[in-house]
């Protein structure tokens, strides 16, 4: 017997269902931290469970807020879309595009904090070795833990759910700060930057799209990318360096100075060119392919009718929201829910911006 449709269940995420389902995260965070704590991360067994179970706590967030809050979180986050050949190839496009045209401003960002003195806690933590990209097996591993798993789950909390939850609020603060979100939560200042502007992107294209597909799946090609060059660099350090002593970079300012100055420039076509494929990512999607039979009936002398098919493309309703979608899916919020959503976001941003705080002294001060 299929279960009934719940017909009076919300089909769009308002602006306290994005910022309870961040508050939602913190909670299910700290006690799965507690339990870490009890048990320990002393093999690569339990820590790659306590990864693929933290990077769960995204989906379930979203999942248990849309419980309490009667929402249909499949239709809210947008998994009710399809892509097709012609968007997965824009979208590899645009994954380029991140991982080659934004890489200079997050070179300078970098080089500005060794400048500091800063070095990366994470390298040196006691579980950096079940980080390690070594082999064919653990590299498979982790194109499941980071490749798949994390894009699913990050793009279902801050896309799916804070990102939509400002539909009718306003579209750059929405684009803006779950951005900002995914960014603080990884807590990582080698990452800032970087993680920042592939928030802004993955925002916008989500916004213009209304597919969160697009977005696990640049996501998840960047993931893949990054992956694989850790892969490859091990296996070149290890058959073509061993011996070596690896010399860390000196940096002056004028250097990175430079190395900003035309990390602007190339982000800047970089942003042009985003936009540009995401136009053309809609346009892909705003179109329906119908095959309509037409008969040739040229028959003659006893010729045979030949029957023939044409495709024929016609474009589907836009994808652009309307005065009145606007209003369906964000009614004005009451003062009360306001007030509920800040307190909440200000929760969310104050936990990690804590963790981030703190990464950041450990590193200047190694």
């Amino acid at each position: 017997m299929e279960k009934p449709i719940d017909l009076t269940a919300r089909k769009h995420f308002d602006i306290f269902d994005g910022a309870l389902a961040c508050l939602m995260f913190v909670a299910l965070q700290y006690l799965l931290y507690e339990v870490i704590a009890k048990v320990g991360l002393g093999n690569q067994f339990l820590y790659t469970l306590f990864s693929v179970l933290m990077q769960a706590m995204f989906f379930v967030s979203v999942l248990l807020t849309s419980k309490f809050r009667n929402v249909n979180w499949i239709s809210a986050a947008n998994f009710d879309k399809k892509i097709n050949k012609k968007t997965v190839l824009f979208s590899i496009g645009i994954a380029v595009v991140c991982l080659v045209l934004f890489t200079d401003i997050t070179s300078a960002f970098m080089a500005m904090l060794e400048k500091f003195g800063y070095v990366s806690p994470l390298q040196n933590s006691s579980t950096s070795q079940y980080n390690d990209v070594s082999n064919l097996g653990e590299y498979f591993l982790s194109i499941l833990t980071v490749c798949i798993i994390p894009p699913i789950c990050e793009e279902t909390l801050f896309r799916g759910a804070v990102l939509n939850s400002f539909r009718g609020i306003n579209k750059w603060v929405g684009i803006i700060f779950s951005g900002f979100c995914f960014m603080i939560m990884h807590g990582n200042p080698d990452q800032t930057v970087h993680q920042f502007i592939l928030g802004i992107v993955l925002g916008y294209i989500a916004w213009e799209t209304r597919n969160i597909w697009v977005c696990i799946l640049i996501h998840a090609i960047n993931n893949f990318v990054a992956i694989t060059i850790t892969y490859v660099y091990s296996l070149f350090s290890d058959g073509v360096l061993a011996g070596t002593t690896e010399v860390a970079m000196e940096y002056s300012w004028g250097d990175i100075l430079g190395t900003l100055g035309f990390g602007l420039l190339s982000a800047a076509l970089g942003g042009y060119l985003v936009w540009w494929l995401t136009k053309k990512i809609k346009t892909s999607l705003n179109k329906e392919k119908q095959t309509t039979p037409i008969v040739v009936s040229s028959a003659e002398d006893g010729e045979k009718v030949v029957e023939t098919e044409v495709v024929v493309e016609t474009p589907a309703e836009p994808v652009s929201e309307t005065p009145a979608q606007t209003e369906e899916i964000q009614p004005k919020p009451t003062a009360k829910k306001i007030v509920l959503t800040v307190l909440s976001y200000a929760a969310f941003v104050g936990y990690f911006i804590f963790e981030w705080v703190v990464v950041l002294l450990r590193g200047l001060g190694h």
